[in-house]
């Protein structure tokens, strides 16, 4: 994730940096708001991402996407932040099969890094949306959940974690 005001580093030639960056990115998720199109730069930050062809998800705060972008369906900004972060995680999921596996592999480390039981069971209850799974997801899962004892002494996180398991246990 990259914002500008807050990645770019004092000194650096910001402008390269953002043009880097957006070619560099695979998803461009612009916050449309009254201050977005005040911007003197969000207009030409969405048609770089618009010319590269990037995956664009509008989030619409106050304003309804325009110019390059306004072909795109937004995202209404409402409820929580965790919510819609995982409403963003469905669409890339649905949108590209690639992104989706990366987004998988990182959730699982994520699981299996957790580092207070509270943190293992928040995780596990999502790790059911992250399905289908490869062979060695199934397998990371396990090793991951046997050797980190936050993981495996969650009570909900080791409930899950074995109902999951019995399901593939052909793996």
């Amino acid at each position: 994730m990259f914002l500008a005001h807050e990645d770019i580093e004092p000194s650096s030639e910001w402008l390269e940096e953002i043009i880097r960056r957006l070619k560099d990115c695979d998803i461009f998720i612009p916050i449309i708001s009254k201050n977005f199109k005040e911007s003197n730069w969000t207009d030409q930050e969405s048609g770089i991402a618009f010319a590269e062809e990037k995956m664009i998800i509008p989030l619409r705060l106050d304003l309804v996407p325009y110019g390059f972008i306004g072909k795109f369906q937004a995202l209404k900004l409402s409820g929580s932040i965790s919510d819609t972060c995982t409403k963003i995680i469905d669409i890339i999921k649905i949108k590209n099969k690639a992104l989706k596996e990366i987004i998988t592999d990182n959730f699982i480390k994520s699981f299996i890094n957790s580092e207070s039981f509270a943190e293992a069971n928040r995780k596990a209850q999502l790790l059911s949306s992250h399905e289908p799974l490869t062979d060695e997801q199934i397998n990371e899962i396990v090793r991951g959940f046997v050797t980190n004892s936050q993981v495996y002494g969650a009570f909900t996180s080791k409930r899950i974690v074995k109902k999951f398991y019995e399901e593939h246990s052909s793996y």
